[in-house]
């Protein structure tokens, strides 16, 4: 099963609906009218996580790259927003506690 963030969820629910689509329309698709050129990078970079995960491919024959889903619904697993905000909390907890005992 591959495991992906709720970013790639957002970006793989989209290509599920259209099949395949090129970064700018993927990017149209996800953000409307607040695309930028720092967005659109961004959005590459999450897409060439997918790729190295094995959940999308990339064709880098044609220009431009056409990305499309190579896995079903079925066969992605999610990572949950409750559990990293469970660790980033925990997290703060140590670090407060440590400048707490630092300073005693």
């Amino acid at each position: 099963m591959i495991r992906l963030t709720g970013t790639q969820r957002e970006l793989m629910e989209i290509l599920w609906e259209n099949g395949h689509m090129t970064l700018h329309a993927l990017t149209k698709a996800a953000l409307g009218n607040a695309v930028t050129p720092n967005r659109t990078d961004a959005i590459r970079v999450v897409l060439l996580q997918m790729v190295t995960k094995g959940a999308v491919s990339e064709d880098a024959t044609v220009s431009p790259h056409i990305y499309t889903p190579i896995v079903e619904r079925d066969e992605v697993g999610f990572e949950s927003g409750f559990v990293d905000v469970a660790r980033a909390e925990g997290n703060a907890a140590r670090s407060q506690q440590g400048v707490y005992i630092a300073c005693q």
